[in-house]
């Protein structure tokens, strides 16, 4: 008993020095909701049941596994003046004057609750979820099984007596094509049926066995108008031509309608509907001039005109008059206030089914997917709030210290964070990839055998999909909120890397998401082996190691495995809470606590690791490939555009040479070294990386070399920066001296990088002339952030004026937790310096954000340097939502923790 003591005793001591340099840093900004062991395991996608995983749609929800139904509900404003087709709520939309003023999530929990806001002329629409398991009554409950029921509540407020029109629909989409020659419309619904009770309650079947949706009588509001409904049943009584009745439509009626699209996804589906409203529309015109043709003779008939504009104007003033519906006009009409369409008999099976209502504003709705009393499914909804501000400030808790934020701010950081997580999406498809060959890009485009992938977005309307360069940065945000579903996505994006380590850097999988790739962006589609992306996806993986130390004193393992292996859960309990600062009361704790290690070796150094090296071998001469002389900066740039490296229009060689060489190329990989070394020391692997070829001597060697390579070759006293070169030849005869560097210097995102990504000492002269640039307005500085491109510089927004100047937040964020976790807090002559630049660098950062956020309802791409107006897309609640981290001071593990010397 005293030897087995003294062995646990050492073993504990031993790994307890090595983990204490590793956590100090960090242990001041642990997030107040620890992680568990489990979110670190393997997990099957369709054990998290139905969410809102459908790309880019205000309201569409599905699980996680392939064709798996799709429900959906759009709306449309009956009383807005344009085309009804036009203002049709289905896909995300934020360009154009028919879009809404703005949209976002307000809540999100990244998988069982949200509310979606959609903000109108003079109304609001908010659709909020829940998914549930059978016998659960709260969504933080972890043990009632997968969430395979899904509740709506749809509410619309602001002005009173507004027709909003609700189409309910479910879809039996097919995610990828089976092969050439079979429609996955052929799949469709095997049983379908609609039916409406005498309840007034609409149930929706795509197959006997299934309910797929029950839209409930609304809770709050009227059903269209009550003059609508008498003037419809007042005409199938009189049959004599009626001006008023054949322009106005049944408001109050519902229309159920079963169709059949060819490629079943839900952008067919609302092209569709908007078909069918047009042709109603034009229908109702029809019926206009036939009945003044009746009464008034010929077009030609100065009555006839003049009757025509008069109902042409108080049609405009009424627009709700004009309001088309989903019913086919060839069909017998329904009996009643419900017009349902027969079914098809013959030719393609349905798979789609549709149930139109229109409602007036103030109203409230609930749809479900399942039979429960509404009274239940309305405490679901409220209970599922609670839960969520609960767990929000529980995981933000510096927003809420008294002094810090109002609460709109908070309310703000809150839907920067929701939009992350309501973001994430499932996608099933093959990979559109450049195969080998000679010929034109576009004859030697293949798609690969169909793949699954879990994804945040960069934003919902303008970029649908996943992007590797963004991830990295979204995975930040997700890990703060849930280390799970950081895990999952992590899991995702290098499960559907090559065996080589190649990583897609843009994936539109599967039908629905190429059906909505830009037609002039096409070629993009295309993913070429041969070219890289910024590695950013080892920006959030120490983060994880530190949520495992968090969740299990992962030092202590091998000593705890020898206590269990000795005499099991016996004394357990007592050694870990004399010893340690946690309780492990099982041996099955601990043996669970070894399979997440292992696990996340595999995850983080097996396959991270892999990726690592593919960049080593593909992108050789430290510069980024893909380049060429053809494909340069539109406007007036007219230089080489650098799409690999993210930063696409940014300045460099004005020509492309294979002895080039790119500060930010060899920047991420001295960082992805360290942060390979860090990881190592977290999970006490040396060496276990793809191949064993890396030590953790080994890969804090290749780090270093790299930044003395920049430090030595890439720097610039004249321009007091680093800068790209070109290698070229010299005619000494010291192999050290063989090559020089040709420099081609723009201060900027890129050639920051190397103080960005915290490579650079806090003593050397590079970091305090880098810092003085960094404040200073004539350069870097704004009252925004720090612009991409230097105001001095020739290019300055020139170009495409995307990285040549505006205001980006994940790089402001790269800045201040360099700045947060190095520069400010290790001693030095530029210390002050740096401590004072980082706090005006984050008030400017987050107000601007804020204040944009304030007027226009949107996080945007990027930020005007001149005026903080918000630019490029929007909403882009990707990388740009980092400013909650920024508010809330989360850099955890973000720099590196390698020592200089």
């Amino acid at each position: 008993m005293v030897l087995r003591s003294l062995i646990v005793c050492a073993l504990w001591l031993l790994g307890r020095w090595s983990a204490l340099g590793a956590l100090a840093a960090d242990s001041h900004t642990a997030p107040a909701v620890a992680p568990s062991v489990a979110d670190f395991l393997p997990r099957a996608p369709e054990s998290d049941g139905i969410g809102s995983y459908a790309a880019g749609l205000y309201a569409g929800y599905r699980a996680r596994r392939p064709d798996a139904p799709l429900y959906g509900v759009m709306w449309f404003d009956a009383d807005h003046p344009l085309a009804f087709e036009q203002r049709l709520r289905s896909h995300c939309r934020a360009e154009g004057e028919a879009a809404p003023q703005s949209f976002g999530w307000r809540r999100h929990d990244g998988h069982r609750y949200g509310v979606r806001e959609v903000v109108e002329d003079n109304w609001r629409m908010a659709v909020e979820h829940v998914a549930y398991a059978a016998g659960e009554t709260s969504i933080s409950e972890n043990d009632a099984g997968a969430p395979t029921n899904l509740a709506l509540r749809v509410q619309g407020t602001g002005q009173e007596g507004r027709n909003i029109s609700l189409i309910f629909y479910v879809l039996a989409q097919a995610d990828e094509m089976v092969d050439a020659t079979q429609s996955p419309a052929a799949f469709g619904c095997p049983q379908p049926d609609t039916a409406v009770t005498p309840g007034g309650d609409v149930r929706l079947a795509c197959d006997a066995d299934r309910l797929h949706w029950r839209v409930r009588r609304p809770l709050r509001g009227s059903i269209g108008s009550t003059a609508g409904r008498r003037v419809r049943k007042k005409r199938r009584r009189d049959s004599a031509p009626r001006l008023d009745s054949s322009v106005n439509s049944d408001l109050g009626v519902v229309h159920v309608r079963a169709a059949s699209v060819e490629h079943g996804t839900a952008l067919e589906v609302a092209t569709l509907v908007g078909q069918w409203l047009s042709a109603h529309r034009r229908v109702r015109v029809q019926r206009l001039t036939s009945a003044l043709q009746a009464q008034y003779g010929e077009p030609t008939d100065a009555r006839y005109e003049q009757a025509l504009r008069e109902h042409w104007e108080r049609l405009q003033m009424n627009p709700s008059q004009w309001m088309p519906d989903i019913a086919d006009g060839a069909a017998p009409a329904g009996t009643g206030d419900i017009a349902q369409q027969p079914l098809p008999t013959a030719g393609k099976r349905p798979n789609v089914l549709l149930a139109q209502i229109t409602v007036r504003t103030p109203f409230e709705i609930v749809a479900s997917t399942g039979d429960e009393p509404t009274e239940t499914l309305v405490q679901r909804f409220e209970s599922a709030a609670r839960e969520h501000e609960h767990r929000f400030a529980a995981t933000f808790p510096a927003l809420y210290r008294p002094g810090s934020f109002g609460p709109e701010e908070r309310a703000f950081a809150q839907s920067a964070v929701s939009s992350v997580l309501g973001s994430l999406s499932y996608f099933h498809g093959g990979i559109v990839t450049e195969m080998p060959g000679d010929g034109p890009l576009a004859q030697r485009a293949g798609i690969t055998a169909p793949v699954s992938h879990l994804t945040a977005l960069p934003s919902e309307d303008k970029f649908p999909r996943g992007f590797l360069w963004d991830e990295g940065f979204h995975q930040l945000v997700v890990q703060r909120w849930s280390t799970g579903l950081a895990t999952d996505c992590l899991a995702s994006w290098l499960g559907i890397m090559r065996e080589d380590g190649w990583i897609p850097r843009e994936l539109a999988l599967g039908l629905e998401a190429r059906s909505r790739f830009p037609a002039d962006l096409a070629h993009l589609m295309v993913q070429s082996p041969r070219i890289g992306n910024p590695p950013t996806l080892f920006l959030p993986a120490r983060r994880l190691t530190l949520a495992l130390q968090q969740a299990f004193p992962i030092a202590e393992l091998d000593a705890l495995e020898i206590l269990c292996d000795k005499d099991g859960d016996m004394d357990l309990a007592e050694y870990t809470r004399t010893l340690l600062d946690v309780e492990v009361a099982s041996c099955r704790q601990v043996a669970q606590a070894r399979a997440a290690v292992e696990a996340t070796k595999k995850l983080l150094l097996e396959r991270l690791g892999q990726h690592f090296t593919y960049l080593l071998q593909t992108q050789s001469g430290m510069h980024w490939h893909g380049r060429d002389n053809e494909t340069l900066v539109a406007r007036d740039g007219h230089y080489p555009t650098t799409l690999a490296s993210g930063f696409d229009d940014f300045p460099r060689a004005p020509y492309v040479d294979s002895n080039e060489r790119h500060v930010d190329l060899i920047a991420w990989m001295a960082y992805a070294a360290f942060m390979l070394t860090d990881i190592q020391a977290d999970l006490q692997a040396d060496g276990a990386m793809a191949g064993g070829s890396w030590s953790t001597a080994a890969l804090s060697h290749f780090g270093r070399n790299l930044t003395e390579a920049l430090l030595h070759e890439h720097w610039n006293a004249t321009e007091g920066t680093f800068c790209d070169g070109v290698a070229r030849p010299t005619k000494r005869a010291e192999p050290s001296t063989a090559l020089a560097v040709e420099h081609f210097c723009h201060l900027g995102y890129p050639t920051l990088l190397p103080l960005l990504l915290g490579l650079l000492p806090a003593n050397a002269p590079h970091t305090g002339e880098l810092l003085r640039a960094m404040a200073d307005p004539n350069r870097l500085w704004t009252p925004y952030g720090l612009r991409s491109l230097s105001a001095a510089d020739p290019f300055y927004l020139r170009g495409e004026r995307y990285w040549t100047g505006p205001v980006w937040v994940p790089l402001n964020y790269l800045a201040l937790a360099a700045l947060h976790e190095k520069y400010a807090r290790e001693p030095g002559p530029y210390q002050a310096r740096a401590r004072a630049l980082y706090r005006s660098l984050r008030d400017a950062v987050w107000r601007n954000v804020y204040q944009e956020y304030r007027r226009t309802g949107y996080l945007w791409e990027h930020y005007d340097p001149q005026t903080g107006h918000g630019g490029g897309g929007r909403p882009f609640t990707g990388w740009t939502a980092l400013t909650a981290l920024i508010m809330d001071e989360d850099y955890r593990g973000v720099i590196p923790n390698f020592k200089e010397g």
